[in-house]
């Protein structure tokens, strides 16, 4: 019986954790307000007006999981000698980060979070130096970090995040700055 007891008594702790876990689900959407640079000894490139939306996922309680599915829209600049070309590329994204909730009230949270983001292209605009996702000068993969705080009032949610980008949409190519993106959220439940 007191083997009973001391097990029961180990466990309340475990059961009030998983009454507290909830799985919240919904619509963001988010921008980046700077220009993102790269060049390589051949072509230098440009990034602006990007922005994502898409599906948030996030599992947990004052500690949690957060994924999505997002896509991400990119205006582009490229330039090679005299001559320059512009496109949009379009990504599907999947973010897959951890966060804390230092402030947990009920009418609103504090967060701070932390991840990766893969990002794989899936649409190049047609151009006029016929750059396609065969392209041997573009990157089709990215793997960003991403690190941020934000808050959650009721089903609103807003975050500031720092992208740190490992390769940007030139091969082989130096970076002149990393992200900051802004992005609102509607959660469903």
């Amino acid at each position: 019986m007191k083997k009973i007891l001391t097990i029961i008594i180990a466990l309340l702790p475990l059961a009030a954790m998983a009454q507290q876990q909830t799985f919240r689900w919904g619509l963001q959407i988010g921008w980046h307000g700077g220009v993102y640079q790269c060049s390589n000894q051949e072509l230098s490139g440009s990034q602006n007006s990007i922005y994502d939306f898409g599906a948030q996922f996030r599992i947990g309680g004052r500690l949690y999981g957060a994924t999505g599915l997002n896509c991400h829209v990119a205006n582009q600049s490229f330039s090679r000698g005299d001559s320059t070309c512009d496109l949009k590329q379009d990504y599907i994204g999947i973010p897959l980060r951890i966060g804390f909730q230092p402030v947990s009230r009920k009418d609103w949270n504090w967060n701070i979070e932390t991840g990766l983001e893969y990002r794989g292209s899936v649409f190049i605009s047609p151009n006029d130096w016929g750059l396609d996702r065969d392209s041997r000068e573009l990157n089709l993969h990215h793997l960003d970090f991403v690190a941020g705080t934000g808050a959650d009032w009721g089903r609103l949610n807003v975050n500031l995040s720092y992208r740190r980008v490992f390769s940007g949409p030139v091969r082989d190519a130096s970076q002149s700055d990393d992200q900051l993106w802004l992005s609102i959220g509607f959660f469903f439940k």
